[in-house]
């Protein structure tokens, strides 16, 4: 799935506040971290901004840095 918050919605505390509600129901359903791939203009400082730390391995995917936190 991705995650876009539009533009001009950015900056208000959207983004982060769905982040956190996420990481919580991963926690309840026992999940120690939390592991992504960011866009590298907007993703990556928004990621890296809320906790998340660029792992240096990129997604066979679609080959962008995964970035993982650690949620317990």
């Amino acid at each position: 799935m991705e995650f876009y918050i539009k533009p001009e919605q950015r900056l208000k505390g959207y983004g982060k506040s769905m982040c956190e509600r996420l990481e919580t129901l991963f926690e309840a359903d026992g999940a120690e971290n939390v592991y992504l791939t960011a866009d590298p203009v907007t993703g990556e400082p928004f990621w890296t901004a809320i906790g998340y730390t660029n792992t240096h391995e990129r997604s066979p995917e679609n080959g962008q840095y995964i970035f993982e936190k650690k949620i317990i």
